[in-house]
């Protein structure tokens, strides 16, 4: 599962709701999302309920009631209801009805094995903007027929209808039609809203050949079956199992994340300034910082300035900017990430001596809270985790990607938090840029989490290895997977 946070602010008489989760408002006040499944098989720490089935061939089911939606709450305490309970189903139609158990591992996840031939069914939940139960099908590509293989589901719920998102919407068909999904994607939802349903996306398959990823997409035909019930089968080609079946490894799949917008729950994101004018660039780099921000709009970062009252060879300040992850549901082996930054359309940049920027190692002393002592240099690391960028491509509007090295993968928690901050090479090599002469400076834009939606935010993708399943209890013979997973 990728953690999410919901945050609500109230301004006047207006409600700020963001997309990203990772509280939620109960009859009792906020609570922390817990996504683990009790020993019942149900999960109750959401701001819906959970049930999954016993067998792979029962109904897991999500209910919305109430909670999902901060217009409800406000409604009643109204005393209204405008936004019912909404109920959600999905059945996996498999050829085995196994029984299922908690992932011990991610125990946020239901493993039904072998509920097909050579694959076995996954369930877990994503607890963002949509309500959604998470299905993956684990294929192993030496089991199962040369031919295209099939794994259907159904999904229903007796107050939502079907509809299609592609720009035309909505696409309302009629019992019997069908339709193939491939960038479009579809949505079961109640009142012709995907904040309260369903989605459904074209599917993407992963796996590695000669130490490489390669991605497939795959169909997903979609079939209507009645009113309150579709008929989903994810087509999987034979050629497609034949090139996971000959590459001889496992498939892997991916997840992004988002620090949390203030206020922060899990993870932080902002600035540490040092303000302390005359001085040399080394002594600049080296102190504490003066000032801090981690809940603005958007954060100007300052990579060295000079006053005018400064002399020749002498600075005035420096900010770094922090960002923090919370990967800990991540599993395996990272094998590729990248991370985002984007500057606002207005964003103004100004160069007045030559900037290279990178990703380093940040050890804040909060994970949820930035402290001026955060921008010691004692605190940051100076290994390079990321290809480097110059400052020039954070022009206004655009979003730049630092591509990890093998330094910077191995820095990716995956039990926990990771962290990272953006620096420039001359501040990490305490080795001064030319001097820009007086009042010069050279500064860019990053929008951080606090802005609504996360269309702009610092975001992380991650790429890991599948989990490596024992075909025996013997650690050595080990099962080669072929991962299917909704996007």
């Amino acid at each position: 599962m990728i953690p999410h946070s919901w945050n609500v602010t109230k301004n006047g008489n207006t409600y700020d709701v963001r997309g990203k989760w990772t509280n939620w408002l109960s009859d009792n006040g906020w609570r922390k999302i817990i996504a683990d499944i009790k020993s019942d098989r149900t999960i109750t720490e959401l701001p819906y309920d959970v049930r999954f089935p016993l067998t792979a061939q029962g109904e897991c089911s999500i209910l919305a009631n109430g909670r999902f939606s901060m217009k409800r709450h406000i409604d009643e305490k109204n005393g209204s209801n405008s936004e019912p309970d909404l109920e959600m189903v999905v059945q996996a139609l498999t050829q085995s009805n196994i029984t299922g158990h908690i992932d011990p591992n991610h125990p946020e996840r239901m493993v039904y094995p072998e509920a097909w031939p050579g694959a076995s069914l996954r369930y877990g939940v994503w607890h963002g903007r949509g309500l959604r139960v998470e299905k993956v099908v684990e294929i192993d590509p030496e089991r199962v027929s040369s031919g295209d293989l099939e794994y259907k589901f159904r999904l229903r719920s007796n107050k939502a209808k079907a509809f299609l998102k592609n720009g035309k919407r909505p696409w309302k068909g009629s019992v019997g039609d069908s339709l193939e999904l491939n960038s479009d994607s579809l949505f079961l939802a109640n009142d012709d809203s995907e904040l309260r349903g369903i989605t459904l996306r074209s599917a993407v398959a992963w796996y590695y050949e000669d130490h490489k990823l390669v991605t497939k997409s795959i169909k997903l035909q979609v079939i209507i079956i009645n009113n309150e019930t579709i008929e989903v089968t994810k087509l999987i080609p034979a050629s497609v199992v034949l090139a996971a079946r000959q590459a001889g490894s496992l498939l892997f799949t991916d997840a992004t994340f988002y620090p949390d917008p203030h206020p922060e729950t899990s993870t932080v994101d902002g600035l540490t300034t040092r303000n302390s004018g005359n001085q040399t660039w080394s002594a600049l780099m080296s102190g504490a910082g003066t000032t801090k921000n981690d809940s603005g709009g958007n954060h100007t970062v300052n990579c060295g300035s000079v006053s005018g009252f400064d002399p020749t060879d002498r600075w005035y300040s420096i900010t770094r900017f922090h960002a923090l992850f919370d990967t800990s549901s991540l599993s395996g082996d990272v094998s590729s990430a990248t991370l985002n930054f984007t500057s606002p359309s207005w964003g103004p940049l100004t160069e007045n001596f030559s900037v290279t920027l990178g990703i380093y190692a940040t050890s804040p002393a909060s994970n949820t809270a930035l402290a001026n002592s955060d921008h010691n240099k004692a605190n940051l690391g100076t290994s390079l985790f990321s290809a480097t960028n110059p400052m020039a491509d954070f022009a206004g509007g655009a979003t730049v990607g630092f591509g990890f090295v093998s330094a910077g993968l191995l820095a990716i928690d995956v039990s926990g938090i990771s962290k990272f901050v953006i620096r420039t090479v001359d501040d990490v090599a305490e080795s001064a840029p030319t001097w820009p002469g007086t009042g010069g400076t050279s500064n860019f834009v990053i929008l951080p989490a606090e802005n609504t939606g996360t269309a702009s935010d610092p975001k992380l993708e991650v790429t890991t290895a599948a989990i490596v399943v024992p075909e025996t209890s013997s650690i050595s013979s080990v099962k080669k997977i072929f991962l299917l997973r909704r996007r």
